[in-house]
Protein backbone atom coordinates (compact mmCIF):
# COMPACT_ATOMS: atom_id res chain seq x y z
CA UNK A 1 0.00 0.00 0.00
CA UNK A 2 1.25 3.22 -1.22
CA UNK A 3 0.28 6.14 0.80
CA UNK A 4 0.00 10.10 0.35
CA UNK A 5 3.33 10.48 0.88
CA UNK A 6 5.24 7.79 -0.89
CA UNK A 7 2.93 9.60 -4.10
CA UNK A 8 3.99 12.78 -2.87
CA UNK A 9 7.70 11.85 -3.33
CA UNK A 10 6.76 10.09 -7.16
CA UNK A 11 5.42 13.41 -7.66
CA UNK A 12 8.18 15.02 -7.09
CA UNK A 13 10.81 13.05 -8.77
CA UNK A 14 8.41 13.72 -11.72
CA UNK A 15 8.32 17.08 -11.17
CA UNK A 16 11.96 17.09 -11.13
CA UNK A 17 12.88 15.15 -14.11
CA UNK A 18 10.24 17.01 -16.06
CA UNK A 19 12.35 20.50 -14.66
CA UNK A 20 15.66 18.92 -15.34
CA UNK A 21 14.30 18.69 -19.08
CA UNK A 22 13.74 21.97 -19.32
CA UNK A 23 17.06 23.21 -18.06
CA UNK A 24 18.63 20.89 -20.08
CA UNK A 25 16.81 22.45 -23.45
CA UNK A 26 17.93 25.80 -22.07
CA UNK A 27 21.40 25.69 -21.24
CA UNK A 28 22.67 24.60 -24.24
CA UNK A 29 25.52 26.38 -23.61
CA UNK A 30 26.58 25.66 -20.53
CA UNK A 31 29.77 23.83 -19.15
CA UNK A 32 29.31 20.52 -16.69
CA UNK A 33 31.19 20.74 -13.26
CA UNK A 34 32.70 17.58 -12.39
CA UNK A 35 32.29 17.22 -9.10
CA UNK A 36 34.74 14.57 -8.12
CA UNK A 37 37.87 16.84 -9.67
CA UNK A 38 40.66 17.69 -7.57
CA UNK A 39 40.83 21.13 -6.58
CA UNK A 40 36.59 21.53 -6.76
CA UNK A 41 34.94 23.06 -4.44
CA UNK A 42 32.91 20.23 -3.90
CA UNK A 43 35.63 18.95 -0.83
CA UNK A 44 35.22 22.48 0.90
CA UNK A 45 31.48 22.18 0.11
CA UNK A 46 31.63 18.98 1.46
CA UNK A 47 33.31 19.35 5.23
CA UNK A 48 31.04 22.50 5.45
CA UNK A 49 27.84 20.67 4.54
CA UNK A 50 29.02 17.99 7.08
CA UNK A 51 29.84 20.78 9.84
CA UNK A 52 26.38 22.13 9.41
CA UNK A 53 25.03 19.00 9.95
CA UNK A 54 26.65 18.04 12.91
CA UNK A 55 25.53 21.05 14.41
CA UNK A 56 22.01 20.34 13.24
CA UNK A 57 22.05 16.91 14.58
CA UNK A 58 23.16 18.09 18.17
CA UNK A 59 20.13 20.90 18.05
CA UNK A 60 17.95 18.51 17.28
CA UNK A 61 18.85 16.13 19.42
CA UNK A 62 18.32 18.47 22.22
CA UNK A 63 15.20 19.93 20.94
CA UNK A 64 14.00 15.90 20.47
CA UNK A 65 14.89 15.30 24.15
CA UNK A 66 12.87 18.51 25.51
CA UNK A 67 9.88 17.64 23.23
CA UNK A 68 9.62 14.15 23.91
CA UNK A 69 11.31 14.07 27.67
CA UNK A 70 14.13 11.42 26.54
CA UNK A 71 17.12 11.00 25.46
CA UNK A 72 17.85 11.60 22.61
CA UNK A 73 21.26 10.96 20.60
CA UNK A 74 21.58 12.27 16.63
CA UNK A 75 24.50 12.10 14.25
CA UNK A 76 25.88 12.83 11.05
CA UNK A 77 26.11 9.25 8.96
CA UNK A 78 27.70 10.87 6.15
CA UNK A 79 27.34 13.45 3.30
CA UNK A 80 27.22 12.76 0.13
CA UNK A 81 26.80 14.24 -3.15
CA UNK A 82 23.81 12.21 -5.57
CA UNK A 83 21.11 13.23 -7.73
CA UNK A 84 17.07 13.52 -6.11
CA UNK A 85 16.40 9.99 -8.19
CA UNK A 86 19.34 8.37 -6.89
CA UNK A 87 18.47 9.55 -3.14
CA UNK A 88 14.73 8.45 -3.49
CA UNK A 89 15.63 5.28 -5.32
CA UNK A 90 17.97 4.56 -1.84
CA UNK A 91 14.96 4.86 0.56
CA UNK A 92 13.38 2.02 1.34
CA UNK A 93 9.89 0.68 0.67
CA UNK A 94 8.67 0.80 4.15
CA UNK A 95 9.49 4.10 5.65
CA UNK A 96 8.30 7.23 6.43
CA UNK A 97 8.90 9.90 3.76
CA UNK A 98 7.97 13.23 4.00
CA UNK A 99 8.42 15.45 0.92
CA UNK A 100 9.13 19.31 1.05
CA UNK A 101 10.51 22.00 -0.84
CA UNK A 102 13.58 24.29 -0.01
CA UNK A 103 12.52 27.77 -0.60
CA UNK A 104 13.55 30.00 -2.59
CA UNK A 105 15.88 27.53 -4.92
CA UNK A 106 13.10 25.49 -5.32
CA UNK A 107 15.03 22.31 -4.23
CA UNK A 108 13.24 18.88 -3.08
CA UNK A 109 14.07 17.71 0.74
CA UNK A 110 13.43 14.31 2.10
CA UNK A 111 12.99 13.66 5.71
CA UNK A 112 13.08 9.48 5.74
CA UNK A 113 12.45 7.37 8.83
CA UNK A 114 12.90 4.01 10.02
CA UNK A 115 9.31 2.40 10.15
CA UNK A 116 11.22 1.31 13.67
CA UNK A 117 11.65 4.99 14.82
CA UNK A 118 8.57 5.88 13.34
CA UNK A 119 6.71 3.92 15.96
CA UNK A 120 9.13 4.55 18.68
CA UNK A 121 9.31 8.41 18.16
CA UNK A 122 4.45 7.44 18.04
CA UNK A 123 4.72 5.77 21.44
CA UNK A 124 6.92 8.16 23.07
CA UNK A 125 4.57 11.23 22.09
CA UNK A 126 1.44 8.72 23.36
CA UNK A 127 3.20 8.98 27.10
CA UNK A 128 4.78 5.37 26.54
CA UNK A 129 8.23 4.26 26.64
CA UNK A 130 9.44 3.94 23.05
CA UNK A 131 10.43 0.44 23.03
CA UNK A 132 7.85 -1.93 22.31
CA UNK A 133 8.46 -4.01 19.39
CA UNK A 134 7.27 -2.27 16.11
CA UNK A 135 4.09 -3.50 14.54
CA UNK A 136 4.70 -5.08 10.74
CA UNK A 137 2.34 -2.93 9.44
CA UNK A 138 2.35 1.08 8.00
CA UNK A 139 1.42 3.67 9.90
CA UNK A 140 -2.05 4.56 10.28
CA UNK A 141 -3.11 7.99 9.31
CA UNK A 142 -3.66 9.13 13.14
CA UNK A 143 -0.20 7.86 13.72
CA UNK A 144 1.18 9.92 10.65
CA UNK A 145 -0.92 12.89 12.31
CA UNK A 146 1.09 12.44 15.82
CA UNK A 147 4.57 12.03 13.62
CA UNK A 148 3.94 15.37 12.40
CA UNK A 149 4.81 17.21 15.33
CA UNK A 150 8.04 15.46 15.52
CA UNK A 151 8.75 16.34 11.81
CA UNK A 152 7.88 20.07 12.67
CA UNK A 153 10.65 19.65 14.85
CA UNK A 154 13.01 18.40 12.89
CA UNK A 155 12.26 21.14 9.73
CA UNK A 156 12.45 23.90 12.04
CA UNK A 157 15.78 22.38 13.22
CA UNK A 158 17.42 21.72 9.58
CA UNK A 159 15.76 25.43 8.53
CA UNK A 160 17.06 27.26 11.83
CA UNK A 161 20.85 25.35 10.78
CA UNK A 162 20.60 26.38 7.59
CA UNK A 163 19.95 29.86 8.21
CA UNK A 164 23.86 30.47 8.73
CA UNK A 165 24.23 29.63 4.74
CA UNK A 166 21.13 30.95 2.87
CA UNK A 167 17.78 32.13 3.61
CA UNK A 168 15.72 29.09 3.30
CA UNK A 169 12.56 28.04 3.88
CA UNK A 170 11.60 24.76 4.51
Amino acid sequence: RQGPLVENVENAVMRDKGKQANRTARAESAVPFVFGRNGSAAGQQTGSLKALHQAFARTLAESASNHLRADFQVAVASVEQLSFNDLVLRVPDRNYVVASQALPMDAPVLLELDLGLAFALVDLMLGGEGDAEPPSRDLTEIEELVLQSATEIVRLDLQAAWQSQASVQL
